[in-house]
């Protein structure tokens, strides 16, 4: 009986040992299986982090897309208008030129000048109530004939300064 209890005994320990054992063995794989879940959450955070990184990079591309449109048509429009200010530079140089063969005088570009100075001056003294020094600017600008070179809105609003000094 010595023996049975001996073997016993001996069953009972190489039972709870590999009872140990596989518990353990099961800890250790709950424990890693844990750790790998914290490592695939980490990524996958890693991944939404870059994913919206990535759409927030796709929206400055559409805003620098539209900007660029944008600044295209502006630049065209520029371009249209420059090209429409040469040909007022050409319209200006073929009246100076039919100008000067008319009156014998030179200096079309000088009197627009001295036009718009005057102008200028008008302006700015009529608005600040000082009207008998701007009488005596468009005495200046009638004798020097200088109204024929204003364009049509400063034309309209020499008038409009004129008549309301003259009352």
């Amino acid at each position: 009986m010595n023996d049975n209890n001996q073997k016993n005994m001996k069953n009972r320990r190489f039972l709870i040992g590999y009872a140990i054992a596989l518990f353990s063995m099961a800890l250790i794989l709950i424990i890693m299986s844990y750790l790998s879940q914290i490592k695939a959450e980490n990524q996958i955070q890693k991944l939404n982090e870059q994913i919206s990184t990535t759409q927030g990079s796709l929206k400055k591309l559409e805003s620098l897309t539209e900007l660029t449109t944008e600044q295209a048509q502006k630049i065209e429009e520029i371009t249209k208008e420059l090209q429409e200010a040469k040909e007022q530079i050409e319209t200006l140089e073929k009246k100076n030129a039919e100008y000067t063969l008319a009156t014998g005088e030179t200096g079309i570009y000088a009197k627009t000048i001295k036009a718009y100075e005057y102008f200028w001056q008008l302006e700015k003294l009529y608005r600040t109530r000082y009207y008998t020094k701007s009488r005596e600017i468009i005495k200046e600008i009638e004798s020097g004939g200088y109204a024929q070179f204003f364009s049509d809105e400063a034309a309209v609003e020499y008038q409009k300064i004129t008549s309301a000094l003259i009352k």
